[in-house]
């Protein structure tokens, strides 16, 4: 995947989740990662985010 299409999904992505749960600190999602930070590192940063990501998703779409 694309690191900027992978940037600009996750900040939608987050802005859903915070327009749903006003509390929420987002802060905690981006903890460690450095704004130029490595494809590679990126890529494995987003396979280990995907589990947490499919589990918001799912909760989101039970609200609905």
């Amino acid at each position: 995947m694309n690191k900027k299409i992978a940037e600009d999904a996750s900040q939608y992505t987050l802005g859903l989740v915070k327009s749903h749960y006003l509390e929420a600190d987002l802060e905690l999602v981006g903890d460690g990662m450095a704004p130029d930070t490595s494809d590679l590192a990126w890529s494995d940063y987003l396979i280990d985010a995907r589990t947490m990501a499919e589990r918001v998703a799912a909760d989101l779409s039970l609200q609905l």
